[in-house]
């Protein structure tokens, strides 16, 4: 049933429920316009706002003052660094490929390699030059530089690399001085 004001009216066990009808257009318009006004912020919101904002910039402070004394590095820390036993490193380089390491202090990574029976730690760069990366290429079984040309181990230089124990390590350890750096012994970058 319809009532005068266009609700619609059902009965349902003996009593007439109301359902009003939905608002036209214009008062659709005028409701959302009432209700959707932006508030301004009270007082404890923006005082809520403003520490949340303060500790979260603290917070970053406090997080980025860890990160670069964690990072910082003193002289003593930049000897020889360990990274493995001998017989395991050859053995795993003897049967894929040369290893590349990162620096641990943040420079220029470096190669691993067998030479001669040796282990050897290869510099990055080609020797002369200070942005010209050395790649190991498994398909081409060499090493490959900046200009695309082929290079073998003798034509890189190389970092110091001690074998023995030290500072209460296992025998046959493996350790990298980068301060220490020898040159190719083939400086003539033929490849071999």
């Amino acid at each position: 049933m319809v009532d005068v004001a266009g609700s619609v009216s059902w009965v349902t066990s003996g009593k007439a429920t109301r359902h009003p009808s939905p608002p036209s257009p214009r008062d659709a318009r005028l409701l959302a316009t009432t209700r959707m006004r932006d508030v301004p912020p009270s007082r404890s919101d923006r005082q809520l706002l403003l520490i949340t904002g303060s500790f979260l910039v603290i917070a970053a402070v406090f997080f980025g003052g860890v990160l670069w004394v964690a990072t910082l590095r003193k002289s003593s820390d930049n000897g020889p660094q360990y990274i493995g036993r001998e017989r395991s490193l050859e053995r795993k380089i003897l049967k894929a490929s040369p290893y590349y390491f990162a620096n641990p202090s943040g420079g220029d990574g470096y190669w691993l390699d067998v030479e001669d029976g040796e282990l050897v730690a290869l510099v990055l760069d080609r020797p002369g030059t200070k942005d010209c990366v050395v790649k190991w290429k498994a398909q081409r079984d060499a090493y490959v530089d900046c200009n695309d040309q082929e290079l073998s181990s003798e034509n890189l230089d190389r970092y110091k690399v001690t074998i023995g124990p030290r500072d209460g390590s296992p025998k046959g350890s493996v350790y990298v001085d980068f301060r220490k750096i020898s040159p190719a012994p083939n400086r003539g970058l033929s490849p071999s």
